[in-house]
């Protein structure tokens, strides 16, 4: 009997830039028509976040700790609330706009854009954890503490010179390099507002709430994908995701 599996990683973004990989989530389909979605969290980046960001992954008691959550011959809602299902109307054109010839609603899931608007998560392919050697690193603090919480929150094993980050240790490294960088972030606001150093950016763009729920409107309908959205608003689409937040 053959089978064909796709994977992906659920994830998070924050107000930071850095991408929390939360969990492998893999969709097994067999030639009898039997399937199942297997979720399996990585707990070492799970633990590093916290309400409002996040508040678990829908359909899962997290607090069990489970090494894999299985769910055989049924959608979980995680897959239900985010993707179209087989008896929608349109489709067949949803497909056709993804490249795609027949419905694996996790495939279509990593391949568009379009979010569930009941919170923040989205799905890319998914590949295996790297293991990466920095211990002859030589950045500013700021950027050193960012390209190592972005690797680790990623679910990579980062190599310092008298360091290993891995799964053991993982949570504990990223709340101290974050509890740093963010000091770190603030002193040197501290000095620019006192002017002893240049400001640094611009004011971010107002976008009237008319505008966003029109947006917010085309992209739920399928009319207008974030990044279209983004455009036409001329901000970027972490920028579009966090007005809207905001906006509800």
């Amino acid at each position: 009997m053959k089978e064909n599996t796709t994977s992906a990683y659920i994830c998070l973004k924050d107000d930071l830039g850095i991408e929390y990989r939360l969990c492998r989530l893999d969709y097994i389909s067999s030639d009898d028509g039997h399937y199942a979605y297997i979720f399996r969290p990585d707990y070492s980046v799970i633990d590093m976040l916290s309400p409002p960001l996040f508040q678990g992954i829908p359909g899962l008691d997290l607090d069990l700790r489970k090494e894999e959550y299985i769910r055989k011959d049924m959608v979980p809602c995680f897959i239900s609330e985010r993707t179209p299902g087989e008896n929608r109307i349109d489709v067949s054109e949803l497909l056709e706009s993804a490249g795609m010839d027949h419905l694996n609603r996790l495939e279509w899931l990593i391949r568009t854009d379009l979010r569930y608007f009941g919170d923040s998560f989205y799905a890319i392919r998914y590949t295996e954890p790297e293991t990466i050697d920095m211990s002859d690193l030589s950045l500013r603090f700021p950027d050193a503490a960012m390209r190592i919480m972005k690797n680790i929150c990623a679910g990579n094993t980062v190599i310092l010179k008298d360091l290993r980050i891995d799964e053991n240790n993982r949570t504990q490294t990223y709340f101290l390099l974050k509890e740093l960088y963010l000091g770190n972030r603030k002193a040197l606001k501290t000095m620019r507002d006192a002017g002893e150093l240049p400001r640094l950016g611009r004011k971010e763009k107002e976008i009237p709430d008319k505008d966003l729920r029109e947006m917010r409107r085309r992209m739920e309908n399928g009319l207008m994908t974030s990044q279209q959205a983004a455009d036409a608003l001329g901000i970027s689409r972490a920028t579009l995701f966090r007005k809207l937040r905001k906006l509800e």
